[in-house]
Order: structure tokens, then sequence, then C-alpha cells
């Protein structure tokens, strides 16, 4: 049996956001230095955004699906359309977000798999993870493949962040370990988009498919959002409890180690060595931290597609995303039989990487 990647969708929504607009909305750093410290210059929001008020312009009957869904979905069309299936031919979806359109019952993994008319015995779960959680779910529908119970997986990784643009909500700061972070990093790091991943399982070997992964957690506090649970419910926090909190430093400190263990995971698993990859998919984090990482562990800077400058860090999405636009581009192509190396790192310090043959 081998898992191979059938197809791949993304989706980025078209409001082109400035750091210059931005700042406007949500002050804390200028935009010269939002660009020096994460090579981000723009991003890209789902919503539009009141820069006076500092507030995301709210429709006045937001739809179900709302912007989460509906961007998944289109992701999940085109994964299917290149894969040459039917939603029918799913077994299931595994979706990942921390920006749902609702947060409870798996709701937005649900309203795909009705809007696009899944077999009811086909699962719908909705897990809610950070900028891991789409690499990190890969290893287990591959795994779920492997073991015989389902055939084809759809693994989808979606960021509706501009739905939360709130100037009042973002002015907060967090004591947290011996320092004060503040909630306005958030904005000026995440922009908004979908990827979507088809896994199918075929007998016999070939080629393609997922050579080595590898995954695990390490439960650290890169980004923290205490508003919402039964810690802090509603009624008994404060509104800037809602907010995400990056922890900057940490988040840089553990980059390069953690994408490297799972990196190194990975290549094991595969037997195959760095040297043999034509192309790396990274999170897509910072610019800045990237680039060190790649120049630390030797990875040419030509094998290294990234987009972050223009769409900002997706979260989950943005792995899925940058092996969409490589190959609509024709930069790689499924059955060629090309190593590829995919590995993402997210809030918790859950982080996971793959070696796939297309």
């Amino acid at each position: 049996m081998i898992v191979r990647i059938a197809g791949v969708g993304g989706y980025v929504p078209p409001i082109v956001v400035t750091n210059e607009r931005l700042v406007k909305a949500i002050p804390g750093w200028t935009p010269e230095r939002i660009e020096e410290k994460t090579g981000i210059r723009e991003r890209r929001h789902v919503w539009e955004f009141d820069e006076a008020t500092g507030r995301a312009i709210v429709p006045e009957v937001v739809a179900d699906p709302g912007p989460s869904a509906q961007m998944a979905e289109r992701a999940l069309r085109d994964a299917l359309a290149q894969a040459g299936l039917q939603p029918c031919d799913l077994d299931g979806i595994l979706m990942t977000t921390c920006t749902p359109d609702q947060v409870s019952f798996s709701h937005d993994a649900m309203i795909l798999h009705k809007r696009l008319g899944l077999r009811p015995e086909a699962f719908a779960v909705m897990h809610d993870d950070g900028c891991g959680g789409a690499m990190f779910h890969l290893a287990t529908a591959r795994e779920l493949i492997l073991g015989g119970q389902r055939r084809t997986i759809a693994v989808i990784g979606a960021n509706a962040f501009a739905a939360h643009l709130d100037r009042e909500v973002y002015a907060g700061r967090l004591p947290h370990n011996g320092k004060e972070l503040g909630s306005f990093l958030s904005w000026y790091l995440f922009g908004d988009g979908a990827g979507a991943i088809i896994l199918r399982g075929e007998s016999g070997s070939g080629p393609s498919g997922i050579l080595g992964s590898y995954a695990a957690n390490e439960h650290l506090d890169l980004v923290i959002r205490r508003g919402g649970g039964g810690m802090y419910p509603p009624g008994r926090s404060l509104v800037t409890d809602t907010a995400f909190y990056v922890d900057g430093q940490l988040v840089a400190s553990c980059f390069a180690p953690y994408l490297k263990k799972a990196t190194d995971g990975a290549l094991a698993r595969s037997e195959l060595g760095l040297g043999d990859i034509g192309r790396f998919y990274l999170h897509q984090a910072n610019k800045r931290v990237l680039e060190k990482f790649i120049a630390e562990v030797g990875i040419p800077a030509e094998k290294v597609p990234m987009h972050m400058e223009r769409y900002g860090n997706m979260v989950s999405a943005g792995t899925l995303v940058l092996l969409a636009e490589d190959l609509r581009d024709g930069h790689v192509k499924l059955g060629s039989g090309e190593p590829i190396l995919m590995a993402a790192l997210g809030a918790g310090a859950q982080y996971a990487a793959h070696v796939i043959r297309l």
C-alpha cells in the first residue's frame, strides 16, 4: 500500500492589506519595523475593516457557511478537481483551524460535509490547532489509510483571522513567563487563506507516495488565547482575553530546533538525505526566521518557495497553498516522482514533517 497525494488546492481572499493600512487600525509597530522583523509587506483578509474604528466590517447578516468554511470549500473543490475525484469519493475530512465559523461540534467540517454531499459514513472532524495542524493531521490521515480503515481523506487548513479584528480586544498586554506580550503583533503576522490536500491509498508500490512522516508535541506556550473556555468563561473574563498573544521570542528560539527535529525524523524514515529533496514546503511563520533556518541547515534558497511577504502567516494553510501554487505554476508535477519535504511548527509546539514523492 502506498499513500500518495491525489490533489492539492488553495485559496486566498482578494482583499490586500498593506502594513501602512493595518497600523492605522491596530497601532503598535511602524510599517517599516513590521517588514524588517517579519519580512511581511502585506497579507490578505476575507473581510474589510475600518481604519478609524479599528474594527472588522461585519456583514449585516453573516451567511452560513461563514468565512472559514467558505475558503475551505474553495480549496477543497480545487483539490478534488485536480485529483479527478468527486466528493462522494472522500472517506473523510480532517479540518484544522483556530478561527472557525462556530467553535463547537466540528461545525466547519460538518458544513463542508453537507455542502459537498459526502456519504453519511464519511467522517467530518474539525480540530482546534495552530500553524502545525495540517502537517500534524496529514500524519493521522496517512495512518488511517495505511491501517486499511479509509482510502481517501482530505486534510484542510483554514485561517479566517480578519473576522476577529477589533482594536479594543487587541489593546491588551499579557504578563507571561517574566515578560509582557502584546497581542497587536498577531495582526502583523497573520493573513487569511485555506489549503486542502487529498491523500489516497493505492495497492502495490510505485515511485510516488509519502515515504516518511514524523509528528510530535512539546507543550510550549508559543501562542496564548485564554478567553472562551471553562477557565475564562464569558462574564468572568476581560475582553482582551479573547485575543491571540504570540510569544515572538519563544517562536524564534524554537523554530529551528523543532523544525530540524521534524525534518530529520521524516528524512530518516524515508531513507533519503537532505540533498535528495527537490523542493521544500516549510511553514511560513516569519520570513526572517525561515531564512535563518534554511541557512543554518544548508538548504539552497532556490529550493524553498516563500509567499509570506504578500500573504503573511496563513497558519496551517500556508504550506498547502505553497504546494498548490507550485503545482499550478508548473514548478512541480504530481506523478513525477520528485521528492519534496513539507514541515511546520505551530502553537503548543506541535510539529510534523513529511517526505513525499509526487
